[in-house]
């Protein structure tokens, strides 16, 4: 990737729901002691919005926290806007200027599921100063995600019918709370508990499907193996033993080339924290306390 493919609309902040009640939070990473904790700013995925982190937000009582929109996933994108300047060193700009915004020159933690994991990565090693940590969730750096063949990503890059797949599939997955969730299970592996689901359902509803294809096609032909040796930030990456989405030995080439690059192996499937939001809560509580140790 040069630097020359990816843009978005300025990044900005949603307002989350109330998420379910805390659950028992387990020890591990928790006993950490921090003088000041790095504030934490959350990523989603491909197909996902803000609300993924709704549950973990509450965990943590964190009051207001940013979340950026992955390009195309704002209700106020659309493809004839976005197509023509995906550029991912726009985009990343333009998350820097968020974070700026709301956070100043302190070092924030970044917190990325899957494509969000990835950016979050990109960020780090285009602005070291802004990032004090990272904590990844089923992250993936590159779109082929080691796999030596993806028929759905196949069919979706196809000319001529690409595109009409990609709105079918996106229409038939969000028609009915149902559906959705079913998919989302499908995703996990398990009948997911996830509060959050319908909120992002209905976001997902508000989006321009041909906009959410257009970072669909991006995201499929990215790859940004080469910028890890520069990612000196510590990262944390929590990997899902059964994953499916992105397979455990494609997430581990990431400890391999960042210099602080450790993982947790958690059994699970690409949506750990729905999963088993507890531990995921707890994990971040810890490494949030870790990267305000040695920041």
């Amino acid at each position: 990737m040069d630097g020359s493919q990816f843009h978005s609309a300025e990044p900005h902040m949603r307002s989350l729901p109330d998420p379910a009640p805390i659950g028992h939070l387990s020890p591990p990473l928790q006993q950490l002691v921090a003088t000041e904790r790095p504030e934490p700013v959350f990523l989603p995925g491909l197909f996902e919005t803000p609300h993924v982190w709704a549950d973990i937000i509450h965990r943590l009582d964190l009051a207001d926290p940013l979340c950026l929109d992955l390009p195309g996933h704002g209700a106020a994108d659309r493809r004839e806007r976005l197509r023509p300047k995906l550029r991912i060193d726009t985009w990343l700009d333009a998350a820097a200027r968020s974070i700026e915004q709301r956070h100043g020159n302190k070092g924030v933690v970044l917190v990325g599921h899957s494509t969000g994991g990835l950016l979050a990565l990109a960020l780090a090693a285009r602005r070291p100063e802004l990032v004090s940590g990272l904590f990844l969730v089923g992250a993936l750096t590159s779109g082929h995600r080691g796999r030596r063949f993806d028929p759905c990503a196949r069919a979706m890059m196809l000319p001529g019918i690409g595109r009409p797949l990609a709105r079918l599939f996106w229409s038939a997955w969000l028609r009915t709370p149902a559906r959705f969730r079913r998919g989302l299970d499908a995703a996990a592996g398990m009948a997911l508990d996830a509060p959050w689901a319908e909120d992002m359902r209905r976001a997902l509803l508000g989006c321009d499907p041909d906009a959410v294809s257009a970072c669909v096609e991006w995201v499929l032909t990215a790859d940004i193996g080469h910028l890890l040796e520069r990612v000196d930030a510590p990262v944390l990456s929590l990997i899902g033993t059964r994953d499916i989405v992105v397979p455990p030995h494609h997430q581990l080439e990431l400890i391999r080339k960042a210099p602080k690059a450790q993982a947790m192996l958690i059994d699970g499937g690409h949506l750990l924290f729905a999963e088993s939001p507890g531990d995921v809560a707890t994990a971040l509580r810890g490494w949030l306390q870790h990267c305000g140790r040695i920041a």
